[in-house]
């Protein structure tokens, strides 16, 4: 971080918080305006006027109070860091060398990150997989398989952690033994996430909230959210999606905002599925290009390849094989009532079907 350290800069936001009348959204504006580094540096005349010319009515109160409480609110924000250091959760702002420069497409960029992992992560190369928290059978095998198969071509799947198609995307990713990145509607427990969360966790991903520890859910947070989700990835796959209205349909109007390309997949031989016919209604009326996947994955990594500048290359050899490695261990543990002892690929390809990564043919793994 330029200037002052992350601690201390943390230290600075909840003593700043502390203040009567500030709430998260004018601390959110007095860190992307540069202050909050700054703090305890400036005289009261000099923030009262910086606060001035960002538009803050209060900027003579706020002044005061900082002045006449400095030392009750540096002890304040102390307390409240070292609570949140302790937990292990990184705190990154837009003047962080960790802050990913992605974000900056978002309007307006997060004031700050609070992190769980590597936040490294967050500037590797992603692919953003959302979908429907209510998902058939058929999008929760798409978005699983998807996510299996992307994480083998050095790629972050990045997804809300939210039920339905995000958690089959996080789980494809552990499944195929590759990182993922979970975005955050809400703040971080200061505990221990959820089960996922602590399986991503231990896998080397990442899971990431541009709101303060503890804050509770709302449907304008998972808006928001959806606008992270976009900028951090490079495409956006909307795997399931029941109609425009929605909060799939908002983050896909999001991606295309910003620019990100999105593509929808459909698969013409699943006839049974009223989800993937709805699927491709819907994305084709927001513009959004349709690839039917039922000749294999080549259909898949070719759409890929056409809509951006990544080589998806395939990890190497070494790789490969740790990936069929933790693969089946993953199916031993989730599945166990599976008798997994496979004499050759077909059978391997069997168990996994039956675990709904891939199809029969073997392009798919």
């Amino acid at each position: 971080m330029s200037g002052k350290s992350s601690s201390t800069t943390l230290a600075n936001l909840f003593s700043l918080l502390a203040v009567p009348g500030v709430g998260e959204q004018t601390a959110a504006e007095i860190t992307r305006a540069g202050l909050l580094d700054h703090l305890w540096d400036f005289s009261p005349f000099e923030i009262n006027s910086r606060l001035k010319t960002m538009g803050e009515r209060r900027s003579e109160e706020i002044a005061s109070y900082l002045a006449t409480h400095q030392e009750e609110l540096i002890q304040t924000g102390e307390r409240a860091s070292r609570q949140i250091q302790k937990r292990g959760i990184r705190f990154l702002t837009l003047k962080s060398s960790l802050y990913p420069q992605a974000l900056l497409d978002v309007s307006p960029p997060p004031a700050w990150l609070f992190v769980k992992g590597d936040p490294s992560l967050l500037k590797k190369t992603g692919v953003a997989i959302v979908g429907t928290r209510t998902p058939d059978t058929w999008g929760q095998q798409l978005a699983y398989r998807l996510s299996a198969r992307l994480s083998q071509y050095d790629v972050a799947i990045v997804s809300g952690l939210a039920p339905g198609i995000d958690t089959a995307a996080h789980k494809g990713a552990l499944a195929g033994y590759g990182l993922t990145i979970a975005v955050l509607g809400q703040g971080l427990r200061l505990g221990k996430e959820n089960i996922l969360g602590e399986n991503i966790l231990a896998a080397g991903g990442v899971v990431v909230s541009p709101y303060l520890p503890g804050t509770r859910p709302s449907r304008q947070r998972f808006l928001y959210r959806n606008s992270l989700i976009a900028a951090l990835a490079i495409v956006m796959i909307p795997v399931q999606i029941l109609n425009e209205s929605s909060g799939t349909g908002a983050a896909v109007r999001r991606a295309q905002t910003m620019e990100r390309p999105v593509i929808g997949f459909y698969d013409s031989k699943a006839i049974h599925s009223q989800a993937n016919h709805l699927t491709a209604e819907v994305l084709r009326k927001m513009n959004v290009p349709m690839v039917d996947i039922s000749p294999g994955w080549k259909s898949v990594i070719e759409a890929l390849r056409q809509a951006t500048s990544y080589s998806w290359e395939l990890k190497n050899a070494n790789q490969r094989e740790a990936w069929f490695r933790s693969l089946r261990q993953h199916i031993e543990k989730e599945a166990p009532w599976f008798a997994i002892s496979p004499k050759d690929w077909q059978d391997f390809c069997e168990v996994i079907q039956q675990h709904l990564i891939c199809r029969q043919d073997e392009e798919w793994l």
